[in-house]
């Protein structure tokens, strides 16, 4: 999943805006664009808003999370060292720390501040830079960027992350400075280490071939007067500069030509700033060729707060700190939670009364158990109600065990076939006594006397013919007296 991030970099004579689309895969500039400020009125904000409606047209800012940096000119920097370590601490006592260096009222701005190295756990102080942007200032800021459906989450200080971007960078050198130059302002920062230890806001000559001449004498002036504050030498190894006031050309053989200029004069290499080569970042449908980077490092820099993580200045507090989400979609969150609410008693109702019901017909299922055993049972007691199934499944085996019904009703029923049988086949007038006549499984054995053998024969001839006997086998019939004993054998 994407989103996408909108780096707005405003200044006094012109706005600059780089949409990154940002992914687990990649980074990647959608969209970028340059306006210059060109209206004429005396009033910043009033020639703000034509710029703003110019950039939206291009930019799709829809949905994007904006990172937007006032112009240098309007905020402070100051240097100082506060006796605590704790950064709670620090903020509290901030305000009453600059009171006393501020010619105005610490109370109407918005302070921030970043400390300047780590802190030492030994250390009796902590070195920072403190920053404030005035309160009035932000609020009309803030209404101008709504006006267009910009809420930025962060205001940082113009081109603060962009020395923080350069400081992330492995080729740069321990000691270094960043000069950012627009036709009205400039701003620069000192950086040692990776840590911006010194910011100085200044104005920019308007005519421009005098520009760069008064640039290098504030660049000189700043290091003798830091040199002199710190106690230590601060000596530069490279400057980096960006923005489009360095030359009044837009051209980029213009400004590598105002920067071999500066490191003549100054005797300190200098080299234009490029982030997006540095940091290696791709392009969508634009070309890479139409990308400068004097307009556009300062805005990709803001990008970069959220993509890299980079940690700055920011004026989005206290009375400007960005509403909270659920702040934001509070009725709806009220709304969803009402009917969130009533689905849930809903539910709760529904299983309350499927369980009702269901105990319901458990109990008449009881019932009409324990009316059926007492009816089937009506001596035995219900020894467990929750198993009369059990009891009566008992009771009924231990009844026809003891009246053998399971086999006994089999054999009674076929005892009176095979006796019907017999007296069909043997006919009335034979001379037959029956002494003995047993009933098997599988066969019947009948014993008694006769008055010949040949009524012997005639009774098998007679049996083999019944339906209910497969075989009628005679057993050593013999003479006994005037009479003949026999013993037939009937399978069933």
């Amino acid at each position: 999943m994407s989103r996408k991030i909108i780096g707005l970099d405003i200044r006094y004579d012109s706005v600059s805006a780089v949409l990154v689309d940002s992914s687990l895969k990649e980074n990647r500039i959608e969209a970028f664009e340059h306006v210059r400020i060109t209206e004429q009125a005396d009033d910043f904000y009033a020639r703000l808003s034509p710029a703003l409606e110019a950039l939206t047209e291009t930019v799709n800012i829809a949905g994007a999370v904006c990172i937007a940096s006032l112009p240098s000119g309007q905020i402070f920097f100051r240097s100082l060292q506060v006796p605590f370590k704790e950064k709670k601490k620090i903020r509290q006592i901030l305000p009453f720390e600059l009171e006393s260096v501020l010619p105005f009222p610490v109370e109407d701005h918005v302070i921030d501040f970043q400390v300047i190295k780590p802190t030492d756990h030994h250390a009796a102080a902590t070195d920072l830079i403190a920053a404030g942007a005035p309160k009035t200032e932000l609020g009309v800021f803030l209404e101008i960027l709504a006006s267009f459906g910009i809420d930025p989450g962060i205001i940082a200080a113009g081109g603060y992350q962009t020395a923080l971007a350069l400081s992330s960078l492995s080729t740069v050198p321990e000691k270094w400075l960043l000069v950012d130059i627009d036709s009205i302002r400039g701003t620069l920062f000192a950086v040692a280490s990776g840590r911006i230890i010194l910011v100085r806001s200044f104005i920019a000559d308007h005519d421009a071939e005098n520009r760069l001449g008064k640039i290098c004498a504030t660049i000189r002036h700043t290091l003798l007067a830091f040199d002199d504050i710190a106690g230590t030498q601060f000596q530069p190894a490279k400057i980096f500069i960006t923005g489009s006031g360095i030359c009044d050309s837009d051209s980029e053989d213009s400004t590598a030509s105002c920067a071999e200029k500066m490191s003549h004069e100054l005797d300190i290499p200098v080299e234009q700033t490029h982030l997006v080569r540095d940091a290696h970042m791709a392009f969508g449908d634009h070309p890479g060729h139409a990308w400068k980077a004097d307009q556009m490092d300062n805005a990709f820099a803001l990008a970069l707060t959220e993509t890299a993580g980079l940690k700055g200045l920011n004026f989005r507090k206290g009375p400007f700190a960005p509403r909270k989400k659920w702040l934001e979609h509070k009725d709806s969150f009220i709304k969803t939670g009402i009917i969130a609410g009533v689905v849930l008693i809903l539910m709760v109702v529904n299983i309350l009364s499927n369980s009702y019901l269901m105990n319901k017909k458990i109990t008449d299922l009881n019932n009409r158990i324990n009316g059926i055993f007492k009816s089937a049972f009506p001596d035995e007691k219900i020894a467990d109600l929750n198993s009369q199934a059990q009891q009566m499944r008992a009771l009924i085996k231990h009844i026809k065990k003891n009246l053998a019904i399971s086999e006994g009703a089999e054999k009674h029923i076929r005892t009176i076939e095979i006796l019907n049988e017999f007296g069909r086949l043997i006919p009335k007038e034979t001379d037959i006594n029956i002494t003995r006549f047993v009933i098997k499984p599988d066969s019947v054995s009948i014993s008694g006397d006769t008055d010949s053998f040949s009524s012997v024969d005639d009774m098998q001839g007679k049996l083999e013919q019944g339906e209910q006997f497969r075989k009628v086998t005679p057993h050593n019939p013999k003479k006994v007296g005037d009479r003949v004993r026999f013993k037939l054998v009937l399978e069933i």
